[in-house]
C-alpha cells in the first residue's frame, strides 16, 4: 500500500466529508428558508397591526397641534414671568439673611431674658425667706406680750368653782327641771 492508496482513502474520507458539508448546507438553507417566512408572516402581521395605530397616532398629532399652539403662548408669558421674578428674588435673598440675623438676635436677647428672670427668680425668694424671717422676729414679742397678759388675767379673776361645787349645782338643776 503505497502512497495511492494513502491518497484514494483521503479522496473517500474527503468526499464523505464533502457529502456531509453539503447535507448541513441544504439543512441550513432548509431551516433559513422556514425562518425567513416565519420572519415575513410576523412582519406582515405587525403591518397589519400597525397601520391604523400609526393612522391614529396621525390623527391624534392633528387634534392636538392647535392645544400646542394655544400652550406654546402660555409657556413664553410663564418664562417671562420667571424672568421679571428674577430681580426680585435676588432682592429677597438679602433680607432673608437679615430676618436671619434678626431671628438670631432675639434668641441671644431671650436667653439674657431667661438668666434675669432666674436672677429675679433668686431674689423674690431671697425676699420671701427675709420677710419670714420678720414675721418670725416680730411675733415673738407679740406671743410673749399675750402670754404675760394671760397670766396676769389669771392672777386678777375671780376663783372659780371646784369640780365638785359644778357637779352639785348641775345636779340641783336638773332635780329641779324634773319636778
Amino acid at each position: 500500500m503505497g502512497t495511492t492508496a494513502f491518497y484514494t482513502i483521503v479522496k473517500i474520507i474527503l468526499g464523505i466529508a464533502g457529502v456531509i458539508a453539503l447535507i448541513a448546507l441544504a439543512w441550513f438553507l432548509v431551516e433559513l428558508a422556514k425562518t425567513m417566512k416565519s420572519a415575513r408572516a410576523t412582519v406582515e402581521s405587525i403591518n397589519t397591526e400597525l397601520t391604523p395605530t400609526l393612522k391614529n397616532v396621525a390623527e391624534i398629532t392633528e387634534t392636538v397641534k392647535p392645544a400646542i399652539e394655544q400652550v406654546e403662548p402660555i409657556l413664553e408669558n410663564v418664562n417671562q414671568l420667571t424672568e421679571s421674578l428674577n430681580p426680585s428674588i435676588v432682592k429677597v435673598e438679602p433680607i432673608m439673611d437679615r430676618v436671619a440675623l434678626t431671628l438670631d438676635a432675639v434668641n441671644l436677647e431671650l436667653v439674657r431674658v431667661d438668666q434675669i428672670m432666674e436672677n429675679v427668680t433668686g431674689i423674690t425668694e431671697t425676699a420671701s425667706s427675709a420677710a419670714e424671717s420678720v414675721g418670725a422676729i416680730t411675733s415673738a414679742p407679740v406671743s410673749l406680750v399675750s402670754t404675760v397678759t394671760s397670766s396676769v388675767r389669771n392672777v386678777f379673776k375671780a376663783p372659780s368653782a371646784s369640780k365638785e361645787s359644778v357637779e352639785l349645782g348641775e345636779k340641783k338643776t336638773t332635780k329641779g327641771n324634773a319636778e
